[in-house]
């Protein structure tokens, strides 16, 4: 994946915007009309352009104040990626926000795959490559395959009833910001309510960081992997 840029990873992935249903869902078309057809209409999603180069640059380590070299570089940490280091124009937020995505990647009460099938849905109903490719790897090392992937990009017909679930209840959240009734009875049969709660905000989390890095034009880091390797995640 090295040299990804935007327009491949939307290329191969995003393309999905115009997705067939996905297999054995019972939720209904998106339109909003209930059904217990085995299927799920496609809701309609049309996108703004993404910025082509970035409205605020990343900071470099000689820009960065004291107060923002904590939040960059917690740690001692030497390598950040782009999303934390654009997001330091406003340290306050970015600590804030670290606190709670960190909640979500290390103390979530989910199965790490789980957790990667809601996001890397959420960014492919948020058309943000930053957050496909970054976590493509993540999700691999969290215990999904690559057929399993590119399902969950397209119309998750390789996947289990329960995971087509994850995908449905991502959908819902992105579109409408709220879970059905169907979505629900098929969630709450698995998972205890804090898990489901867990779900609920890591779409949430995951769609606003989306909106982030759409809007602040962040890209891509050339050398993004790097990044990943060795990094100890839950679930691996």
């Amino acid at each position: 994946m090295v040299g990804f840029s935007r327009r491949s990873v939307i290329a191969s992935a995003v393309s999905g915007l115009a997705m067939g249903p996905i297999s054995g869902s019972r939720v209904g078309a998106a339109t909003g009309s209930g059904g217990d057809d085995g299927k799920v209409g496609e809701p309609e999603m049309t996108h703004i352009g993404r910025p082509r180069t970035p409205r605020l640059s990343p900071l470099s380590d000689k820009e960065l104040t004291p107060q923002q070299q904590d939040v960059v570089h917690p740690s001692r940490r030497t390598y950040a990626l782009n999303i934390t280091r654009t997001l330091a124009h406003n340290p306050s937020l970015l600590g804030a926000w670290t606190t709670f995505a960190s909640h979500l990647i290390n103390a979530s009460s989910l199965p790490a795959r789980d957790r990667e099938i809601l996001i890397l849905r959420t960014g492919l109903r948020c058309d943000c490559a930053y957050e496909l490719a970054q976590h493509r790897v993540i999700a691999k090392q969290s215990g999904l395959n690559d057929s399993e992937i590119e399902s969950i990009l397209h119309d998750g017909s390789a996947l289990s009833p329960f995971d087509k679930t994850l995908l449905q209840a991502a959908d819902e959240l992105v579109r409408d910001q709220c879970l059905s009734d169907a979505t629900w009875i098929d969630l709450t049969a698995r998972y205890r309510d804090e898990q489901v709660i867990d779900a609920i905000f890591t779409v949430g989390n995951y769609t606003i960081v989306s909106m982030a890095l759409n809007s602040l034009g962040v890209e891509i880091e050339p050398d993004f992997e790097q990044f990943w390797v060795g990094q100890k995640l839950p679930g691996r």
